[in-house]
């Protein structure tokens, strides 16, 4: 009687957890899926072999990652592919590029995946290549990952023509190219070069004028239509500042 009685709460107990299992909510899609950024800067390795399609590699080991790596010597940061995966993810702008972000990666069912990025680019004639890497819980080579890729357009925040200093002259501001923008002046042969540099509050631009005392000041964009420098004094050693307005 005992072991029939234990054979039947054994039976109920297996029946009330496939009950438990079947009853399970499905999960809500999309999922965002944790990852790290995977990168080479800094070292003496580079991407290569890739098609730049915009399509995503999905790499599960060491003898795969080495078909997309060049390096002066085998110093490329380790993964651990018993654990992860590494999701590369490549493409090609008609235009400048500025920056690439990965915004998050989604999970859209059982084996679908939607990696979201966002191009900043400026106008250009020169088409531009990408790479963007993470490294992500293991997954199968079966998995598809799609790249859903939205675009802005990268401003200085300032616009360009000509501004005029009320003690001073006047300047045309014009950009050389994306990291450059010159100041040429109406009323003196000289051309001033600057470089800018993007911080948390404003945009600074910094350059250098060869053979001054000061040879570093900057170029502070207050608005959209002013901005203020420090153009180097030759003849002492104090700083002096103007503010252009277009």
């Amino acid at each position: 009687m005992k072991a029939t009685l234990l054979k039947l709460t054994a039976l109920l107990l297996i029946l009330a957890g496939v009950a438990a299992t079947c009853n399970k909510p499905p999960l809500d899609y999309p999922v965002n899926i944790p990852f790290t950024e995977y990168s080479l800067n800094g070292i003496q390795c580079q991407w290569a072999n890739l098609a730049y399609d915009g399509k995503v590699i999905i790499i599960n080991s060491n003898e795969e990652l080495e078909k997309y790596i060049t390096c002066a010597s085998k110093n490329y940061p380790e993964i651990d592919f018993s654990k992860h995966s590494l999701l590369l993810a490549n493409g090609t702008k008609n235009s400048g590029i500025v920056k690439v972000n990965i915004n998050n990666l989604q999970q859209i069912d059982s084996n679908n995946y939607k990696l979201n990025i966002k191009i900043t680019s400026f106008e250009s004639t020169v088409a531009e290549t990408w790479v963007k890497a993470l490294i992500v819980k293991k997954m199968n080579i079966e998995n598809n990952t799609k790249l859903n890729i939205t675009e802005e357009q990268w401003s200085l925040g300032l616009e360009l023509g000509y501004y005029k200093e009320k003690i001073g002259g006047t300047y045309k501001v014009q950009f050389y190219d994306r990291e450059n923008l010159g100041l040429h002046s109406q009323y003196l042969t000289v051309v001033y070069d600057f470089k800018y540099e993007i911080f948390r509050d404003s945009i600074k631009i910094k350059a250098d004028v060869p053979n001054a005392k000061f040879n570093t000041y900057y170029f502070h964009i207050i608005n959209n239509t002013k901005f203020e420098t420090n153009f180097p004094d030759l003849t002492s050693t104090d700083s002096v500042y103007y503010i252009f307005e277009k």
